[in-house]
């Protein structure tokens, strides 16, 4: 009768010892001879923490895999043109061979080599907030501040960026906001949608920036542009990972698919909600974050002694 009784945890014990998930595969799971009594729910919540544990390192693979194929591309790139380089410069020192124009060439390859290094640095930088992302649980830094604020403050430094490209960036409008935030991690979000509107809109466009204070008390950032949109299939699948669109990827070839990821962790850090829809007429793109409202007492009145 022991035996018989002891039987399922000598199953459990020896499937235990199975459960390894070499070689990417899947983890096991407890056999359950009986889901109802004291030993089958244990191994039932066993079996439930084993499938959270095989999305969490499938999820980790995929990471791996994506950040290991986008920094591939521009060390690749970056190697090559050192090579042609190099080959370029023996060519022109074999007997017979035209000199080298030295200046002009190094100038075209350190040129070439510093876009791709700025493109691999940005990538690095995206993959290590991600990675932080996932390994702190802690919650933000929060102040007392005003969202027109700390917005007025991320979007000027974009205007350089917009004139380049022949963009107008506009605030049409900032009210005045209060919110409880973290103004480091808020004013990164704006960057990365204010800097996606300018790098998805073409010459000639308009990107309008506002702050809005909804009447139940939330503060509410909206970034809308009049550039090449995102098609209804892929509104949710942009805040996935290393995804792009194939138009992003005709535009803007050297994205990396992070920065949208990035801004709906932020959000979710701050309770906010993010969401992605056409801007007005249907043309373009808006992107609107609802940070909602601080609790009774946790703003002092007026912006004394608030974040600025």
């Amino acid at each position: 009768l022991t035996g018989r009784t002891l039987r399922p945890v000598r199953d459990m014990t020896r499937a235990t010892d199975r459960i390894t998930g070499a070689g990417g595969r899947a983890l096991g799971r407890l056999p359950i001879a009986d889901p109802d009594d004291e030993l089958g729910q244990l191994g039932g919540r066993v079996n439930a923490l084993l499938a959270r544990l095989d999305a969490a390192l499938g999820q980790q693979r995929r990471f791996l895999a994506d950040a290991a194929h986008e920094l591939r591309t521009p060390v690749a790139r970056m190697r090559s043109r050192v090579e042609l380089a190099l080959l370029a410069e023996a060519a022109a020192l074999a007997p017979g061979g035209a000199p080298p124009d030295g200046d002009g060439d190094a100038r075209a390859v350190l040129g070439e080599i510093d876009a791709d290094l700025a493109r691999a640095s940005r990538l690095v930088d995206e993959l290590l907030q991600l990675a932080r992302a996932d390994a702190d649980p802690a919650p933000p830094q929060l102040v007392d501040a005003f969202l027109d604020d700390v917005v007025a403050d991320a979007v000027g430094p974009f205007q350089q960026a917009a004139r380049r490209g022949g963009v107008t960036l506009a605030q049409s409008r900032l009210d005045e906001a209060p919110a409880r935030l973290d103004p480091v991690l808020v004013q990164r979000l704006v960057g990365i949608l204010v800097d996606n509107a300018i790098r998805y809109t073409p010459a000639g466009g308009h990107v309008d920036v506002r702050v809005l204070a909804a009447e139940d008390g939330a503060a509410v950032l909206e970034v809308e542009d009049d550039g090449i949109g995102v098609a209804p299939a892929e509104r949710e699948r942009v805040w996935e990972r290393f995804h792009r669109g194939a138009e992003a990827r005709r535009r803007a070839p050297g994205g990396s698919g992070l920065g949208l990821a990035i801004a709906r962790w932020i959000a979710e850090r701050h309770g906010a909600t993010i969401a992605l829809d056409a801007g007005a007429g249907g043309r373009g793109t808006r992107v609107r974050v609802r940070v909602p409202a601080p609790r009774p007492g946790d703003l002092a009145r007026g912006r004394d002694g608030l974040h600025r």
